[in-house]
């Protein structure tokens, strides 16, 4: 490597910037430039893919044993792809990766080249119950309707009236005079 993608050399760049600043290495032999090792396109796919097993979790039908199915119907890197099964293991399930056949890839972006991976989630009864015994409230305490008054909702960013609430059975409200 040349001494300007090392950070040093006659240009003064002697703070690890290197000539151009990206992809070159420091002296130590540590990798400076991009400080993220995965993009946030990815980052941002890892927390859509969480997003939908939280839902499956929540919503699977585990009566008749455990409930699998393929939800991650979109490409995840493998460091992402990694992650994602460490979660779902924290949940108490499991997930599977598997790839693409080419017929199926050309059906979903005939000029992607590389073949994506799609994630299946199994989730057991156990694990269902232990998900949502540490996410939500008990199901007897979410039965119970809220007691005390029905809060004022507001229609963009505006008090509703108690006419508007009981739905136009009480006294209308009197009219401003205008001045003239």
């Amino acid at each position: 490597m040349c001494q300007h993608c090392r950070g040093g050399g006659g240009f003064g760049f002697d703070m690890g910037f290197g000539f151009g600043g990206y992809g070159g290495y420091d002296d130590m032999g540590g990798h400076y430039g991009r400080s993220a090792p995965v993009s946030n396109r990815a980052l941002g796919a890892l927390d859509n893919a969480k997003s939908i097993a939280k839902r499956f979790i929540e919503d699977a039908d585990t009566s008749k044993g455990s409930a699998t199915e393929e939800i991650i119907t979109f490409h995840l890197v493998p460091d992402m792809r990694k992650s994602f099964n460490a979660w779902a293991k924290e949940q108490g399930c499991s997930a599977k990766s598997r790839q693409l056949t080419r017929e199926e890839q050309d059906k979903i972006n005939k000029g992607r080249k590389s073949l994506m991976f799609y994630t299946s989630l199994t989730v057991s009864a156990a694990a269902q119950a232990s998900y949502l015994a540490k996410h939500h409230k008990p199901a007897a305490a979410a039965a119970q309707p809220a007691a005390g008054p029905v809060p004022k909702k507001t229609v963009l960013g505006e008090k509703r009236t108690a006419n508007q609430i009981s739905g136009g059975k009480a006294a209308e409200p009197a009219i401003k005079k205008q001045k003239a």
